[in-house]
């Protein structure tokens, strides 16, 4: 995972979405950020557009499973393991009050990467989770960690 920064934010006088779909996407397949089409700016058929995108890459997502800790929406209690994305809702409000969707790499049950430059402000909690499967199970291995008595 390479972190890759955002470049694009939500601006509601354009209803310019921002690029943290992407962002998370050029992270965790560790390409530049050029090479990752903004496919939240692609209207309606932004999800399909991605489906595609990565599965010309041999790539798919699946939903990613985890349990937000009943005292602190900002905790999970349960996760899936290694990389994956998850949607958060962040502090960062639109002018009705209403909190703004975000994505952020993580890693277990940590935030690995926020692509937002001020990533210290946090967030609300934990909305949705994704992770990238490979399409050939084969690209797919599991390292094992190995100790000084291997």
């Amino acid at each position: 995972m390479i972190p890759i920064e955002q470049q694009l934010f939500y601006n509601e006088e354009t209803v310019e979405r921002g690029d943290c779909l992407k962002c998370c996407l050029a992270s965790l397949l560790e390409l530049p950020y050029e090479e990752v089409p903004h496919f939240v700016a692609m209207g309606d058929r932004w999800f399909i557009e991605e489906m595609n995108w990565l599965a010309s890459r041999n790539w798919q997502i699946f939903q990613a499973f985890f349990t937000v800790d009943e005292n602190d929406p900002t905790k999970l209690s349960g996760y899936t393991v290694g990389y994956w994305l998850a949607g958060v809702t962040s502090l960062r409000t639109r002018s009705d009050g209403s909190h703004i969707s975000h994505m952020v790499v993580m890693k277990d049950n940590e935030i690995a990467f926020d692509p937002h430059p001020d990533r210290a402000q946090g967030h609300l909690g934990f909305e949705t989770g994704e992770i990238l499967i490979p399409v050939d199970p084969a690209r797919f291995t599991l390292k094992e960690e190995f100790g000084d008595n291997a």
